[in-house]
């Protein structure tokens, strides 16, 4: 399950790579510079965030080990100020920091519908 698992991470990893925009300090600077802040406050390696193009609002982190990904969805960009991002992006980063992202990332290949995650989970 945990080999599946890493080579799923993997897989997404190089999805997210060529499908979406990756934040940098020449490329969305403001978003660069909350995670830096976020993450030198908590103490650890600032993850790769990355922008995926999607007209919900949402964001997730991910990974098993660093770096770690912290996806925002497009919308989400451009629909909140940056005081808003701040909130988002330190609550993805939270995961990070608490483990949460490595449990998420063994599950999340069984898939969402799976009846016994569903009881556990919500």
């Amino acid at each position: 399950l945990v080999i599946g698992s890493l080579g799923y991470i993997l897989i997404i990893k190089r999805q997210m790579y060529g499908n979406s925009l990756l934040v940098s300090d020449q490329q969305f600077p403001h978003i660069h510079k909350i995670a830096e802040d976020i993450s030198t406050k908590l103490g650890i390696v600032k993850p790769t965030i990355f922008i995926e193009q999607n007209p919900y609002l949402n964001a997730y982190a991910f990974g098993f080990k660093k770096p770690y990904m912290v996806v925002l969805s497009s919308s989400l960009v451009e629909g909140l100020t940056d005081s808003e991002l701040y909130f988002v992006i330190a609550h993805e980063i939270g995961h990070i920091y608490l483990g949460h992202t490595r449990w998420l990332s063994i599950i999340s290949p069984l898939g969402n519908n799976n009846f016994f995650l569903s009881l556990l989970y919500g």
